[in-house]
């Protein structure tokens, strides 16, 4: 499965040990990871 996932999800992933970063962390083992230009722009 293909996940794109939103910026504020990705940044707490990193910033924090919670559920957005459980969530990323299943996802990259099970799924392919998308981000589009956007949300990179986005997150700096």
């Amino acid at each position: 499965m293909k996940l794109v996932r939103d910026t504020n999800v990705i940044l707490a992933a990193f910033a924090t040990r919670g559920l957005c970063a459980e969530i990323f962390e299943i996802a990259i083992i099970d799924h392919e990871i998308y981000c589009s230009d956007f949300i990179l722009k986005e997150s700096e």
